[in-house]
């Protein structure tokens, strides 16, 4: 008997062979993987907790919790997918960490018992399986440490260098001496009563209402007060030092100090002064080129610049803004450099960056900040937080905000790296928004199917917008859209064609990379094919569209039938993601 090849609908999304499959909506069946083997890492980076897991064939949803509360399913916004495995994030203010949940369970030494669940299902409710657990020691740099400025004969300023964290409740002790309990919300905060020898004081953070949910405690060092503040006013403008309120007299100099937390002064600069009165202006290259954050005061100086005698200014938090050199933003990719002031002395281990998964190096002159390949999505929204921890001052967290590049264009595959016939070629167009997938991909004329014929824009990917317009039971060859025949008679290389077009079942893992397994029949025989498309930025700044196309599922005879008569790719590159003759990686044609 003659075996019908079913039709194959392009509704693209991925390179790998191993793809998901919808198990059905009623049950859910066992996912076969090796508990003692999966492999699992999760990390508190302050922010958020971070978690890299391995993939479960035939998988569908993931989902996280703790086993005695709600199972909190992954967004796409929180996932990512990258050579079979996630990457997700959990924002320390998702309902897993909030006092109403009872699934939070923190142990005497900060720890969170932190699971994985998945699931077969695209939308599953109660059919959740345990993967694996993941032992997560919190740090709560969240809750970072405070720093202090502008003492008085009575008081301090309390700051949080490192921006605002929402929810968290500071007490504040010295000793047996309560001193105050206050919310991040009211920093800066001033520290009263606190007189004027010099003393240490106990900093305790919390998230506000969660008692077990705490950070280290925090000791600080508060150096003696200083006799020789005076009313001098120092004020900071568009990257320069304005000193005002300059007394009258014997005095010769004017310095400039970056002060370290137990009130040592290590000297930025020097400039005249006559002792005339007014005000003086410290230029911004006396901080040196790049950013720079710091504590820091003036001290006016009489003829012999003798400290004992110096009057001194209040010290307040100096901070220059990032600027942003050489920066390339791609697809899937993103890099810049920052200068960053020498006088910092910043490490590679006194700077994080979170938001986005980022190599950071230190070289001369500033950090580069590089998102290979693959780690982003295209057409997406990234802020990145970097944080830089400067030992004389404390954590300082800048924003940089940057979208990623659009994949359209158009994309060809040629028979042969010579440049033989053009075989397969697509136009890809941005999807709307609101859109589940990045994309929308047509036919194009370029493609071997039109050299003879009259060109058609098609619409083949997604061919339904949704799996569900599909009708119940599904549509006659005939009646199906013209995209999906036209599919049929590019890879069916026999002339035979199915009867229907039974099911489609998608899934997106990114909206650069999705799958879907598409259901048809003819002469009695059910199959199911699996195409799939990836979006692929690769290291030299290549793109891909690599798509795949093979019968996943039906009787072994249709199946192994069916996947012969499919065209299939004669030479398989697998430096271009083209593992087997069932991958077709397509190159984005320069304009």
């Amino acid at each position: 008997m003659r075996i019908i090849l079913a039709a194959i609908l392009v509704l693209f999304v991925s390179c790998s062979p191993m793809e998901y499959k919808d198990l059905g909506t009623s049950a859910s069946p066992s996912l076969s993987f090796d508990r003692d083997d999966y492999q699992l890492e999760a990390s508190d980076s302050g922010e958020e907790i971070e978690i890299r897991f391995e993939a479960i064939p035939d998988a569908r949803s993931y989902g996280y919790g703790t086993g005695s509360g709600t199972i909190y399913r992954f967004t796409e916004d929180e996932i990512s997918f990258s050579s079979g495995y996630y990457s997700a994030r959990i924002s320390k203010s998702s309902p897993v960490f909030t006092p109403a949940s009872s699934a939070v369970r923190i142990g005497d030494a900060g720890r969170l018992s932190l699971i994985i669940f998945a699931s077969p299902l695209a939308d599953p409710e109660n059919d959740w399986i345990i993967v694996k657990a993941a032992d997560v020691e919190l740090s709560l740099s969240s809750a970072p440490a405070l720093s202090y400025s502008s003492r008085t004969e009575n008081s301090i300023i309390l700051e949080d260098k490192s921006g605002s964290q929402p929810g968290i409740t500071y007490s504040v002790s010295s000793g047996e001496t309560a001193f105050a309990e206050f919310t991040s919300s009211e920093l800066p905060y001033m520290l009263e009563g606190i007189g004027t020898e010099a003393l240490t004081l106990t900093i305790q953070h919390k998230y506000t209402g969660t008692e077990d949910f705490s950070d280290l405690t925090q000791t600080m060092d508060i150096p003696e007060y200083d006799i020789r503040q005076s009313d001098i006013v120092i004020s900071a403008s568009d990257g320069t030092i304005s000193v005002s309120n300059l007394p009258v007299g014997e005095y010769k100099a004017i310095g400039l100090y970056q002060v370290s937390a137990d009130g040592s002064m290590n000297e930025l600069g020097t400039i005249q002064y006559d002792g005339t009165g007014g005000e003086r202006t410290f230029p911004s290259d006396v901080f040196g080129e790049g950013f720079y954050a710091a504590s820091i005061r003036a001290a006016v100086y009489n003829e012999s610049k003798d400290e004992e005698t110096a009057l001194l200014s209040e010290i307040i938090s100096f901070e220059r803004d990032v600027e942003l050199l050489d920066e390339k933003i791609g697809r899937q990719s993103y890099s810049v450099f920052v200068p960053v002031s020498p006088l910092l002395g910043i490490s590679a281990d006194n700077i994080k960056v979170s938001g986005a998964s980022a190599a950071v190096s230190v070289t001369e002159g500033g950090i580069l900040i590089q998102c290979a390949a693959r780690s982003l999505v295209s057409r997406t929204d990234y802020a990145l937080s970097v944080i830089f921890d400067i030992p004389s001052y404390g954590k300082v967290s800048k924003e940089i905000s940057f979208r990623t590049e659009s994949f359209e264009g158009e994309y060809i595959w040629r028979a042969s790296a010579s440049g033989g016939a053009e075989q397969f070629a697509v136009l890809v167009e941005n999807a709307p928004d609101g859109a589940k997938g990045n994309y929308y991909i047509y036919t194009s004329p370029s493609d071997v199917k039109f050299k003879s014929e009259e060109y058609q824009k098609l619409r083949i990917n997604p061919l339904y917008e949704n799996d569900s317009d599909l009708p119940s039971g599904g549509v006659s060859y005939n009646e199906a859209p013209e995209a999906y025949r036209w599919n049929n008679t590019k890879w069916n290389n026999t002339s035979n064609k199915p009867d229907r077009l039974t099911s489609i079942h998608t899934t997106y893992k990114t909206k650069d990379y999705a799958s879907a397994d598409v259901g048809s029949k003819a002469l009695g025989f059910s199959v199911v094919t699996t195409s799939s498309t990836e979006f692929i930025e690769k290291e030299d700044g290549t793109c891909l569209m690599v798509f795949y196309n093979k019968m996943t599922d039906g009787s072994s005879i249709a199946v192994n039938m069916g996947n012969k008569a499919l065209l299939k790719n004669p030479a398989p590159d697998q430096s271009d993601f083209e593992l087997d003759e069932y991958h077709y990686a397509l190159v984005l044609q320069e304009k």
